[in-house]
């Protein structure tokens, strides 16, 4: 009987096993949904950089044609480049372009709505319309 009692066990008990998936779950359950907000605040990014390209040709355009267009096909597309966002434009005497978020980058709430126009005003809108540019445009 003794020797029963001394024989040196391998492997991990049930306990040990429950207890180790119990920490990994909490790490997952904090880990994942800061990923996920990381990530759609890096994609902003791509609303941004479009936005600041599609202005710079509305500007070239107006020196050269008198007028801002409001062709998407000339300012880059309908999407944004990375395609996390649709790209609507209006032009004339002046311009307003705007990036709503579309696809996996819909659960971005606090910058859902992107706009730049001829003046140079950079808006961004939560998804219940409040403004919230500073925190999205990055000042």
């Amino acid at each position: 009987m003794k020797n029963r009692l001394m024989k040196k066990s391998h492997g991990f008990t049930l306990i040990e096993l429950i207890i180790t998936m119990a920490i990994l779950g909490i790490i997952a359950a904090v880990a994942i949904p800061s990923y996920d907000r990381f990530k759609r605040k890096g994609y902003r990014m791509d609303a941004i950089s479009y936005l600041t390209k599609a202005a710079a040709f509305e500007e070239n355009w107006m020196a050269e044609n008198g007028v801002y267009t409001n062709d998407l096909t000339k300012i880059g597309g309908t999407t944004t480049d990375e395609d996390h966002y649709t790209i609507t434009a209006t032009g004339g005497s002046t311009f307003l372009i705007t990036a709503t978020v579309k696809g996996a980058q819909v659960s971005d709430t606090d910058c859902s709505v992107y706009t730049i126009d001829n003046v140079g005003r950079k808006l961004a809108t939560k998804s219940d319309t409040s403004d919230n540019s500073q925190k999205c445009w990055g000042s």
